[in-house]
């Protein structure tokens, strides 16, 4: 790895990434997440994804070049035909394994599994070259929200290597009770409720009551019904708590009640 010195530091960033066919849809949300691509250009990328779940250990894509997973059922055949075939990073793979080891974490290293959706799709609209290098990490779901914010901090020495730490996953996510029949559906008062709720905690820093969001946050258990999709969010609080600002990429509702809510800490 480069020194911090011969690096350009990194933000944070947590992306909201929706359906799959966020993928194939054109609209503000896309144009968002390019126009952060064009403005923010890292030496690498290290990805957090809701959909690679791992109990304690914490699994490290450690592949000099990634396939991807279409890991998902039901949708239109163009999806099926997109590819996103990034460069991996070994050196980058084995600085975090370092970095997680210091931090007294157990990291798991891989080199045949692919890119999953979380992780492929924004990437797809944020860097369509597909030519930066990209290691995905495992969120280890056995782990309380305090531990996994200590994971990221563990990882926050990257963003002085020029390295982006992406967090992938969703504020408000309940697939059951979205509306896939309309993509622009009214928004319903508790995602909007939580939504609000979350972003104010996170710009005003009040990490104690993020941590216990199933208490202190309106309607938690609807809009986090399963934790996956909220888990990055953590990781990505935890490498950017030295910074003091909070930027937005992107907010907005689909479906009724799944947030798009993306946002930069830098």
């Amino acid at each position: 790895m480069t020194s911090p010195e011969s690096a350009a530091s990194m933000p944070v960033v947590f992306i909201s990434h929706g359906s799959p066919m966020v993928a194939i849809q054109r609209g503000p949300y896309q144009d968002s997440l390019a126009k952060f691509g064009r403005k923010v250009r890292p030496r690498a990328i290290v990805a957090i994804s809701a959909h690679w779940d791992s109990s304690t250990a914490i699994g490290i894509n450690g592949a000099a070049r990634h396939s991807i997973m279409h890991d998902f059922r039901g949708f239109p055949p163009p999806l099926y035909d997109l590819t996103y075939n990034a460069p991996g990073s070994p050196e980058v793979a084995k600085y975090i394994a370092s970095l997680l080891r210091e931090g007294k974490w157990g990291p798991e290293s891989t080199t045949d599994r692919g890119l999953d959706h979380g992780v492929w799709i924004p990437l797809r609209l944020m860097y369509p070259g597909a030519d930066i290098p990209v290691v995905e990490l495992s969120v280890p779901l056995q782990f309380s929200p305090e531990e996994l914010y200590r994971i990221g901090e563990a990882l926050a020495p990257l963003r002085g290597e020029g390295v982006l730490i992406l967090g992938s996953g969703g504020v408000a996510h309940n697939l059951r009770l979205a509306d896939f029949g309309d993509v622009h559906q009214a928004v319903d008062p508790w995602a909007a409720e939580f939504d609000a709720w979350f972003r104010d905690a996170v710009e005003q820093k009040k990490f104690a009551d993020l941590f216990r969001f199933q208490q202190t946050a309106p309607h938690a258990r609807l809009a986090v019904p399963t934790f996956e999709h909220f888990a990055p969010v953590f990781v990505v609080l935890g490498a950017g708590s030295t910074v003091s600002r909070v930027s937005t990429i992107y907010e907005g509702f689909e479906h009724a009640n799944i947030s798009m809510r993306s946002f930069a800490m830098a």
